[in-house]
């Protein structure tokens, strides 16, 4: 099977727009992948900040807020960051009870669109609140206690990571939008909300 063929067979059986598709699946895809990479990248350097941290209490006696507080802003990043990954798979929020006991597969895939609006839309709301909080916060003269870095830098991932989920989302949605055709009313409800159950 060629490259091309393989290439076609990803896109749904009966899309309005397979450009569109196809330029918005390379959007959501490379924004999850990148944020999929830095939340890894976070967690291992908050692994190795927290062995350092045990390390220097119980074996040298020394204990240092340095390792702590990055490992604590690797989390928060790790947390916000991985919000575009959990929406390119539909993760952020979870059907599957609703899905199973509706029978009909429009009303499940209109159930799943409404599910990607209302994360669309919690998502910008909590991007806006977050810049706008970023903004007062960076007013203000305030550092950390070790590494002496401003406070707004630690807050950042809230909205960069609020604000490419919602972007995320939106691409999901309207990919499902440009789907014409739906599974059979008698089709076997999906075992999740991922857009690949349906295609």
């Amino acid at each position: 099977m060629s490259l091309l063929h393989e290439r076609a067979e990803d896109l749904p059986p009966a899309c309005r727009a397979p450009r569109l598709d196809r330029v918005l699946a390379v959007v959501s895809g490379a924004i999850a992948a990148a944020c999929t990479w830095l939340v890894a990248a976070m967690l291992t350097i908050m692994l190795v900040c927290v062995l350092l941290q045990v390390l220097s209490r119980y074996w040298l006696h020394f204990l240092g807020g340095g390792p702590e507080e990055i490992a604590r802003l690797c989390m928060v990043g790790a947390v916000f960051l991985a919000l575009p990954a959990l929406a390119q798979y539909s993760e952020n929020i979870r059907l599957d009870v609703a899905q199973e006991l509706l029978s009909s597969a429009a009303a499940r895939e209109w159930l799943t669109r409404l599910a990607l609006a209302a994360e669309v839309v919690f998502l910008t709301v909590l991007s806006v609140l977050a810049i706008d909080f970023v903004q007062t916060l960076s007013l203000s003269s305030q550092r950390s206690p070790s590494l002496e870095l401003r406070l707004y830098w630690s807050r950042m991932p809230v909205p960069v990571g609020a604000g490419l989920g919602a972007l995320v989302s939106a691409c999901v949605l309207v990919r499902r939008f440009l789907v014409r055709g739906l599974l059979p009313a008698s089709a076997p409800a999906p075992a999740s909300t991922d857009r690949s159950t349906l295609a």
